[in-house]
């Protein structure tokens, strides 16, 4: 068995024509999308930040979710009422 490079494969093997993997050309300013592309804020703060910044995301989500499914599964009308204000509340913030 042999071991292959990673990459895309040689034009011969593999996917069709339309599927290989083919460089744009360069935009009017002279260079490609890829070399234009500016890095995004995570490269720019440091790493506490990053960790409070994915920790707080994922709190958020789990509010979400959770008061979601508690509203799912209570019976109680007013207290559904109240749920469904505060998740519309929060939506337009």
């Amino acid at each position: 068995m042999t071991r292959r490079s990673a990459g895309p494969p040689p034009p011969s093997e593999g996917a069709g024509p339309a599927l290989r993997r083919t460089r744009l050309p360069p935009g009017p300013g002279g260079f490609s999308r890829h070399e234009a592309r500016r890095p995004g804020y995570f490269t720019r703060s440091d790493p506490y930040t990053r960790c409070r910044i994915i920790t707080m995301n994922g709190i958020e989500v789990e509010a979400i979710l959770v008061g979601h499914q508690f509203a799912r599964h209570t019976t109680d009308p007013e207290i559904k009422r109240q749920l469904a204000r505060v998740r519309y509340l929060e939506a337009r913030q």
